[in-house]
């Protein structure tokens, strides 16, 4: 474990959201360790142990097309604010 936690000390030095990636990554594994028995978390250790790496992902809703934004930053000195509506929501996609 020192060493896993060096090593995510490191990456966090050079890419922070790379170190989010995994700490949900870390989190998910967990959560499937936590509920081993149940055969829905066996099937996603069974993945964790062939390499897959599991994350988190988010999107804005609105009309326009994947990849255009419709929250955009507004510079009130001195501070920026995102004039946005903040929802998280948890999927589980259960594989086939």
């Amino acid at each position: 474990m020192p060493q896993l936690f060096s090593a995510m000390i490191d990456v966090t030095h050079s890419d922070p959201i790379v170190a989010h990636i995994f700490r949900t990554h870390f989190w998910f594994v967990e959560e499937r360790l936590r509920t081993a028995d149940d055969a829905s978390s066996a099937r996603w250790l069974h993945k964790v142990a062939e390499g897959k790496i599991f994350g988190n992902a988010f999107s804005e809703k609105g009309s326009l097309a994947v990849g255009n934004l419709i929250s955009m930053p507004a510079c009130c000195p001195p501070k920026w604010r995102l004039p946005a509506e903040r929802r998280e929501v948890l999927q589980h996609r259960h594989a086939a």
